[in-house]
Parts: C-alpha cells; structure tokens; sequence
C-alpha cells in the first residue's frame, strides 16, 4: 500500500513537473541500497529468475557492480536500485504548491496548536498559542515529527515513531564519488569499528555502551 501511495505522489509530482517546466528540478538518479551479505534479499523480490520487479532491479553479477558501480568496494555482493526515486527542490515545490492554493481560494493561517480536539458537533477544533481557535469538519494532519502527538488527542494511535539522523559532510579529495552516483543507503546491520582507547573508554561508562552494540541496516 506504502508502495502505490508513494508511487502516486511521484506521479503527481511528475505533472507538476511538466506543468512548470521543471521549476523544482525534478531528478530521477535512483536509489541504491547495497549489501555484502550472499542473499540477501533487501526488498522482497517475487520472481528471482528475472532479477526486476516494477520498480525494483537487483544487481548480483560481481563484474557488473564493478563496471557499472566503480565506486562500491569490491566485496559488495549486491545491489538493489529503486528505479523510481531521485531527488527534487522541497522549497521550490512546497511554494509553487502555496501559490497554487492561493489562486483556488485557500486561505494561509501560521499559529502554534497548543490543544487539538473534537467538539460535540463531531467537527474539530483547534486552539491555538494566541488564545484563537478554528472550528472545521475537514481536519488533514501533516505535522510531521508532531503528527502522532496530534494523532493521539483525537484517539488515535498511529504506527508512526521519529528517527533521529545525523549527516557528515566531508570532501572527496580522492574524487572517489561521481557527481551522478545515485543515493546509497548501506542495507547491512553493522558494528561501529573504534580503536582500543576508544572501546575502553566507552566500556567504562554505561551511557556509552550502546556506541558497542549492533546497529540495524
């Protein structure tokens, strides 16, 4: 279901796209998730002989990874590409969105909810940090990492959690990495590799022990 909901908003994406003739820089680089592990199947293939399901292409052929892939360690058994996926221009679409709503009546209110419920008339009602409320029948929750916290005071409990990320920023002075590599998510559990000082060091102090631990693909 993930699959067809995400496949549509790309599609939609895709008119927009054509529609301004590209104003939000619409890419399709793909995706590449990569495993050192002999099969290993990241995404759950239904037809192994073929190797492509839809979206998805699997790449094992050692010799091709490398010709293809230069840049992937030698030992990487395989490669699955998300045929569907790239990048675009999140600001330059959310304000061509805005301004397309602008033109069809839809008016913009920037206030801080403080307080999300249901009236007895089954409408929902929002207060907000300055005291304002809004009553409304219609209620489209996208409040990103806040969305659960808003699920919940209407009675809902959504399968949804938070993963916090950090990103490293360093320069490619091997120029190892092409400009057109598409983004490569490492699929593999793995250990963090520390050297002796810095294992001892976290072994001493409990809050650090989870730095020693497995951490998931």
């Amino acid at each position: 279901m993930m699959n067809t909901f995400i496949g549509h908003s790309i599609d939609l994406m895709k008119a927009f796209s054509k529609d301004c003739d590209n104003c939000f820089n619409m890419k399709y680089s793909g995706y590449d998730f990569v495993t050192h592990k002999d099969n290993h199947s990241i995404f759950p293939l239904t037809d192994k002989d073929s190797g492509e399901i839809g979206d998805i292409q699997r790449l094992e052929d050692h010799a091709l990874i490398q010709k293809t892939k230069p840049y992937l360690e030698d030992s990487v058994k395989a490669v699955e590409h998300i045929n569907k996926a790239g990048s675009i221009e999140v600001y330059a679409l959310g304000s061509m969105l805005l301004k397309l709503a602008r033109q069809n009546g839809v008016k913009l209110l920037t206030e801080e909810v403080v307080e999300l419920d249901r009236t007895a008339s089954s409408q929902f009602k929002l207060s907000f940090e300055t005291g304002a409320s809004l009553e409304t029948t219609d209620l489209l929750l996208a409040s990103g990492p806040f969305i659960q916290q808003h699920a919940k005071s209407l009675g809902y409990d959504l399968p949804i959690y938070n993963i916090k990320q950090r990103k490293f920023v360093f320069k490619d002075t091997k120029q190892i990495i092409p400009r057109d590599m598409p983004f490569t998510i490492y699929a593999d559990s793995q250990y963090l590799q520390w050297n002796p000082d810095e294992e001892k060091l976290m072994n001493e102090y409990e809050e650090y022990h989870w730095l020693l631990e497995e951490f998931p693909a």
